[in-house]
């Protein structure tokens, strides 16, 4: 493994790890298949991987996967794809150029992520992003429940099919422009509910659109 890079693991013999390195690239894969690159920790029953970056390692491409358990990201700036099947994952304290992470079911935390564009897709269950930052910000519900709280962003993009979305964004209602539809369900926006079909455009520079199928979208400020 390059130099400052270190893999530690606390596994049961069948699943000791496959580690493969070609180029820049280094693969990590579970024995029953399960396959994810860099930096995370999975852990289990006392089970884990976890692999330990250097201070000056700059921005790494990652692809993190896992079928069940959890992935965690914290202090190490990544971009790339996050993605459970069921399970927990968290990233703290990461920047990146685009981060997307999905899960089918499960619960994913960001906190304090600053990143260019930010996709979310979550079949069912939850996210929550605490003191986050994204000049672009597309989210993709099917079911479930995604908050952000004191949220930055300057142009927003939410596809709800069902199930709940709160948005408190830092600034005001005034900052940004909207096209907000809903076939049913309610968006609610700064306290009131709105139309089925809502638009303003003054010009500005920040944008957010909604595409509501059933279920409820509430937008907030915060100064």
């Amino acid at each position: 493994m390059g130099d400052g890079y270190k893999l530690e693991y606390q596994v049961t013999e069948k699943n000791i790890p496959r580690v493969s390195e070609s180029g820049d690239k280094l693969t990590v894969k579970q024995p029953s298949g399960s396959s994810f690159s860099f930096n995370f920790s999975s852990v289990t029953k006392n089970q884990y991987y976890k692999i330990i970056v250097p201070e000056n390692a700059g921005v790494i491409d990652a692809e993190l996967e896992a079928a069940s358990g959890s992935i965690n990201v914290d202090g190490v700036d990544i971009k790339g794809k996050v993605s459970i099947a069921s399970g927990r994952a968290a990233a703290c304290d990461v920047e990146s150029k685009e981060l997307k992470v999905s899960a089918a079911s499960g619960k994913i935390d960001l906190s304090n992520v600053i990143v260019e564009k930010l996709n979310v897709d979550l079949t069912s269950g939850s996210f929550n992003a605490t003191d986050c930052k994204a000049n672009e910000l597309d989210a993709d519900l099917t079911s479930g429940m995604i908050t952000f709280d004191r949220m930055s962003a300057d142009e927003v993009d939410l596809d709800v099919m069902s199930g709940t979305v709160s948005m408190n964004l830092l600034g005001n209602k005034d900052d940004y422009d909207y096209k907000l539809e809903s076939t049913s369900g309610s968006i609610v926006l700064d306290g009131s509910k709105v139309d089925r079909k809502f638009k303003s455009d003054a010009g500005r520079d920040k944008k957010i659109k909604v595409d509501l199928t059933s279920g409820k979208v509430d937008i907030s400020f915060t100064e």
